[in-house]
């Protein structure tokens, strides 16, 4: 099977089990040239990163850009992990998380 790493957002989503990146409504966030709101997105591409999972820097836990109050609230309501994301595919890779996220069906590792 034939993986796309470049449909995992910059901050670990796996784009291609969205609803709306499916149904054509979301670019994903590489092409999503609206998201000037993203600072993870902004911050990955300043820096020349496919994801988070490129960066030496700092664990995304401690990342101001990556970890603030509204994707905290996100990640409580959808229970999501989005930080685990990026830590599996620093450890395994990104086409051992998009294999992942396919069995699974879901963008993210689940809390």
């Amino acid at each position: 099977m034939k993986t796309e790493t470049k449909e995992i957002s910059k901050c670990g989503l796996y784009c291609n089990n969205c609803g709306k990146f499916k149904s054509g409504k979301c670019p994903g966030c590489e092409k999503n040239v609206k998201a000037t709101w993203c600072k993870t997105r902004i911050c990955c591409i300043e820096n020349g990163y496919s994801s988070c999972a490129d960066c030496t820097m700092t664990n995304p836990r401690e990342c101001k850009k990556f970890s603030n109050f509204i994707t905290d609230v996100f990640s409580t309501i959808f229970r999501s992990d989005r930080p685990a994301s990026i830590e599996y595919i620093k450890k395994h890779g990104s086409e051992a998380f998009i294999n992942l996220m396919i069995d699974q069906n879901r963008m993210v590792i689940k809390k």
